[in-house]
C-alpha cells in the first residue's frame, strides 16, 4: 500500500510521516530529500537544471547556491515552473522504485495534489495545524521573516484544500502526545485495510 503524506508549509508532515512509517512499518521516501540530492553536482536534476539555467545559481566550487534558488523560485513562477518540470519525474520514479512488493511505501509528497499525483498512491493523508504555530516553526526553522512565509504560503494549495481532498487528516495542533494518539489509530486502520486487500 503506498501512502502519501501532505500539508502546508511547517505543518509537520515530515515528522508525522516518519513516524507512521515506523509504526506500520513502511519504507519511507520524502520527495524534498529526493530533490535536494538531485540538485546536487553529478545528479541528473543538477545537470538539466544547469544545462538550462547556465551557472547563474552555482557558487564558485560549483555547488548550488540554495538560498539564492529558493528567493528566485518563490519570486519568479516561470523558474518554478521550470525547475518542477525537471524534478518532478524524477521524484516520481524514485518514489515507485521505492515501493515494495509487499507491505507499506510511505512517501512524504508536500505538492501531491498539486503535481495530480494522488492516483499514485492508495492513500492520501494531510497534517493540519494551526497558522500561529506555522509560521513559528518555520521562522525558529528556516529564518524567514512573518512576510517571507506568508507569501510562501500563498503559492501553495490551501491546507484546508488539501484536508478535503484527503483521505485522512492529522490535527498537528496540540500536544505530541495528541499527535501521536492520532497516528497510531491511523497506522492501525492502514494495517486493517491492507489485510482486505
Amino acid at each position: 500500500m503506498m501512502i502519501a503524506v501532505t500539508g502546508g508549509l511547517g505543518s509537520g508532515k515530515s515528522t508525522i510521516a516518519r513516524i507512521l512509517a515506523a509504526l506500520l512499518p513502511a519504507v519511507f521516501i520524502s520527495s524534498d530529500a529526493v530533490c535536494r540530492r538531485e540538485l546536487t553536482p553529478g545528479h541528473e536534476g543538477f545537470d538539466q537544471f544547469v544545462c538550462g539555467e547556465g551557472k547563474r545559481f552555482l557558487e564558485k566550487d560549483g555547488s548550488l547556491n540554495r538560498p539564492a534558488l529558493s528567493r528566485a523560485v518563490f519570486a519568479d513562477s516561470g523558474l518554478r515552473e521550470k525547475l518542477e518540470a525537471i524534478l518532478h519525474p524524477i521524484v516520481r520514479k524514485r518514489i515507485a522504485e521505492a515501493a515494495p512488493a509487499a507491505g507499506f511505501l510511505v512517501a512524504e509528497v508536500p505538492l501531491v495534489y498539486e503535481s495530480g499525483w494522488q492516483g499514485d498512491f492508495s492513500t492520501t493523508v494531510c497534517v493540519r495545524n494551526r497558522l500561529d504555530l506555522t509560521i513559528c516553526r518555520v521562522a525558529q526553522r528556516d529564518f524567514r521573516s512573518d512576510e517571507e512565509i506568508r507569501n510562501i504560503m500563498s503559492a501553495q494549495m490551501s491546507p484546508v484544500e488539501k484536508e478535503r481532498l484527503a483521505d485522512f487528516c492529522i490535527d498537528n495542533s496540540d500536544t505530541f502526545c495528541s499527535t501521536f494518539e492520532q497516528v497510531s489509530f491511523l497506522a492501525l486502520q492502514l494495517k486493517g485495510i491492507l489485510n482486505k486487500m
